[in-house]
């Protein structure tokens, strides 16, 4: 269950964009599998950082 910290730092994250907080949240998923926690953490949702794009860093 994800607090209401780690859904303002989601946001916050992902500018509002849905495709990015679906980004996100997949990401943080699949990380939280990789290392055997099984859930989403306030402290994993901190320390993510999303990968610059190509987009991004000519726009």
């Amino acid at each position: 269950m994800l607090t209401p910290k780690s859904l303002r730092r989601i946001l916050q994250i992902s500018g509002g964009i849905t495709a990015n907080i679906f980004h996100a949240i997949t990401s943080l998923a699949a990380d939280s599998i990789e290392s055997g926690i099984e859930h989403i953490t306030d402290e994993a949702v901190e320390s993510w950082c999303p990968p610059v794009s190509a987009e991004t860093a000519y726009a």
